[in-house]
């Protein structure tokens, strides 16, 4: 039987890539129509308007399969009124199943607005000169197969070119100062930042590129991608539901991954982070059902809210020393995750952090003076079945902590730990203290994990 979160994931896939922001449309009206396309007034000075729909989604679906000619003028009352804008949702469609509309944008327009195109089943569409914006997710999930981005455009927003399986050329114009295609990558780069901001199946990444964008590669058929060593962040739900992905690698320039940048890559099995990153941002690896392995940056401040949430497989993950935060749903449903060490630098454990984390075993912690903690923080058979090991002598505050006391077994345990390493450790993980997995240790302190996943700190002479 298929876990009810797995089918809530396939849910939230399907409500994203058809509404990326699901914001009621019932506000929006038009102020005329004519030859089935509809109008807002903008400004009755200057006589401009811009097209939008008639108050419901898929006001242009029964013009699927045919091209819509946007008119650049249209007579109203008597008044010549110039179109220069293609308005928020205008030709927003849900559940829309034909695709192969085309739609004629006149050079008077100025601006794409706001989810636009959104869902429309457009294949071709030429974007004229003298356009300037275009807004964010104008054209997410559409069927385009190229873009060319004009000379005059200044401003493309997040999400644009999004989730667009069927793209393969884009193309930016020589002669703009804002965005390019440099190397003939088939990308749109911003040029200042040096942010890629769309990609296609056929993009190659020149080697000046700094930053990946947000949404970029949302939903794309990828199975394996070799990051430039150049990149330093990776934006918000970058590579959310590339299921076919199966291994990445992150360079070690890269000090920031945003927020679901994983989500939904259900292939993806195992993760090293670079050691610069210091945030594990919210939702990051969430229903990353396969990972098994992740390596985490020795300096780590933070693990964000639902970071692993659903990781069912994820079995080993060290937390290093200077871990602070321990955010809420973190690794909640992390069903095979058998021992966790928290750190003595940890102040916050956020709620239902461990919960349905039904195979926690052993749970250590390094602090001695107990935080904080709700009930739901752990599963209830924790509570009855699990042992919390706590550092020597401190037993008794343990025993006598809200919520920490409902234990059953409380032990002690010396958290330095040092010892000479025996040859049987060989066949079992060595870790530096910086949470590093060694092949070959040399003389100095490693921790060290033994076959029954149990771990302690010793000494090679």
């Amino acid at each position: 039987m298929v876990p009810p979160f797995f089918l809530i994931m396939k849910i939230v896939k399907l409500i994203i890539i058809s509404i990326i922001q699901l914001i009621p449309i019932g506000g929006y009206s038009y102020d005329f129509g004519i030859d089935g396309i509809y109008y807002n007034i903008l400004s009755l000075r200057d006589l401009t308007v811009e097209v939008t729909n008639n108050g419901w989604y898929n006001a242009y679906g029964s013009s699927f399969g045919t091209t819509i000619n946007i008119p650049e003028t249209v007579e109203y009352m008597g008044k010549q009124l110039r179109v220069i804008a293609i308005g928020d949702e205008a030709f927003m469609c849900v559940n829309n199943t034909e695709r192969n509309g085309t739609v004629s944008i006149p050079s008077s327009i100025r601006r794409i607005g706001k989810r636009a195109f959104n869902s429309f089943g457009i294949s071709k569409i030429k974007l004229p000169e003298g356009l300037e914006i275009i807004d964010e997710n104008a054209f997410w999930d559409t069927k385009l197969t190229s873009i060319d981005i004009p000379a005059t455009v200044n401003k493309i927003g997040d999400a644009a070119f999004s989730a667009i399986k069927e793209l393969s050329k884009i193309h930016v114009d020589e002669d703009n100062p804002y965005y390019d295609s440099r190397e003939n990558s088939n990308t749109i780069i911003e040029t200042e930042t040096n942010t890629l901001i769309a990609a296609c199946n056929n993009s190659v990444f020149p080697s000046t590129i700094k930053h990946f964008g947000n949404y970029v590669f949302f939903n794309f058929s990828l199975t394996s991608i070799v990051i430039p060593e150049s990149i330093e962040t990776i934006g918000d739900y970058c590579f959310s539901f590339c299921t076919s992905l199966t291994s990445i690698q992150v360079p070690q320039r890269v000090s920031y991954i945003g927020k679901y940048a994983f989500l939904g890559c259900e292939k993806l099995s195992s993760f090293e982070c670079s050691p610069n990153v210091e945030y594990i941002s919210e939702g990051v690896f969430e229903g990353c059902y396969q990972l098994t392995t992740i390596k985490l940056p020795s300096e780590l401040v933070s693990i964000g809210d639902r970071a692993f949430n659903y990781c069912i497989k994820l079995e080993d993950i060290y937390l290093p020393s200077s871990l602070k935060t321990i955010g809420e749903n973190s690794f909640y449903g992390c069903q095979s995750l058998r021992e966790i060490n928290i750190p003595v630098q940890v102040q916050n454990i956020g709620n239902s952090a461990f919960y349905e984390c039904s195979n926690l075993g052993k749970i250590r912690v390094f602090i001695t003076n107990p935080i904080n903690i709700e009930k739901n923080c752990f599963p209830d058979l924790c509570y009855m079945l699990s042992t919390l090991y706590v550092p020597n002598g401190c037993k008794e505050v343990y025993n006598n902590a809200p919520i920490w006391k409902n234990f059953s077994d409380i032990q002690e345990f010396d958290p330095t730990g040092i010892r000479n390493v025996a040859k049987s450790y060989r066949k079992v993980r060595i870790y530096n203290t910086s949470g590093r997995l060694i092949d070959k240790p040399q003389k100095g302190l490693y921790i060290i994990q033994k076959e029954d996943r149990s771990s302690n700190k010793v000494v090679i002479k």
